[in-house]
């Protein structure tokens, strides 16, 4: 009796992998490694979690390049998400960002919870009145830089003044007083 001939696999070398530092391939193919790779990481999740986080403690910088290199391809995307971000952390944000140039600059932090400042938001300046809408950009958190007390919302144009003028009152006073009495026509 004859026996059935046997199936002749035909595989292709560049299914299979190169071995790191050597002349030889693997021993699965490339399908057959994807395929143990997603079970593994499937049945280990927390752990491949815990090595992800591990890897992106160690490597910062290479994170960050991941990062400009994925966003300066898609510059749409990277918008769309940091609109969704800010929009969802509308109030965090900016109290985050005030923190952390307090630290950086040597001054107090404000003290103001979210809520707080969340609740004193009107949508306008609180000095000039301009509305959020009609500002180049969103209105700045304002904050006591000695004390850190959460003092408004402004625009950037009044809270540059603010800061121009060391947050002195009597100095505010001085140049009100001083544009009064120096009120230019404009037909001069």
């Amino acid at each position: 009796m004859q026996g059935r001939p046997k199936k002749r696999v035909s595989f292709s070398l560049t299914s299979y992998a190169r071995r790191d530092g050597s002349f030889g391939l693997q021993a699965e193919c490339k399908k057959c490694v994807r395929e143990r790779v997603a079970l593994w990481n499937k049945a280990n999740q927390r752990q491949r979690r815990a090595n992800r986080k591990n890897w992106a403690k160690a490597n910062p910088e290479k994170i960050r390049k991941q990062e400009r290199c994925r966003y300066a391809e898609i510059p749409e995307l990277w918008l769309e998400r940091k609109r969704k971000y800010y929009a969802k952390n509308r109030f965090v944000v900016p109290l985050k960002r005030v923190n952390a140039t307090s630290v950086r600059e040597g001054y107090a932090a404000c003290i103001a919870t979210v809520e707080e400042i969340k609740s004193a938001f009107t949508g306008k300046c609180f000095v000039c009145g301009i509305p959020e809408t009609e500002c180049n950009q969103r209105l700045h958190l304002d904050h006591c830089h000695k004390t850190g007390r959460f003092r408004g919302w402004l625009c950037g144009r009044c809270n540059r003044v603010a800061g121009h003028i060391d947050d002195a009152p009597e100095i505010a006073l001085a140049l009100a007083m001083y544009l009064e009495n120096h009120v230019c026509s404009k037909t001069n």
